[in-house]
């Protein structure tokens, strides 16, 4: 178990469902500000409630919960794939604006081939 409460007794899925939240998070898996932007909770609070210091099942924790809970493990390894994949394009660019236009180039006629390969497909 990543935290406790300090206060009063939390239920256990309670703090199932957070560590499982700061696993993915703490491991990369997913993002804090993916987190932040699904469930509407702030950075900050969020921090603060993985980081153990809650002191009641409050409704920024229930919907930590609810999310961390309706992460099926194919969304979990979608989402670490996504991670993959900007980290690669990342290690293509080297930061200038020209290139990471011819980059953005190559990505955006990938997809054109792509969706014409769907389209003439039988």
């Amino acid at each position: 178990m990543l935290f406790m409460s300090v206060n009063q007794p939390i239920p256990r899925e309670i703090f199932t469902s957070l560590n499982r939240l700061a696993g993915l998070i703490q491991s990369g898996v997913i993002r804090q500000v993916t987190v932040s932007k699904a469930t509407g909770v702030n950075q900050g609070q969020i921090s603060r409630i993985l980081s153990g210091k809650i002191t009641r099942v409050s409704p920024n924790v229930e919907k930590l919960c609810n999310y961390a809970d309706s992460l099926s493990q194919e969304s979990v390894a979608e989402e670490r794939i996504r991670q993959e994949i900007i980290e690669a394009a990342l290690r293509l660019w080297d930061g200038t604006g020209e290139q990471g236009l011819r980059l953005k180039q190559l990505f955006l006629a990938i997809d054109e081939l792509h969706s014409n390969k769907k389209e003439t497909t039988p």
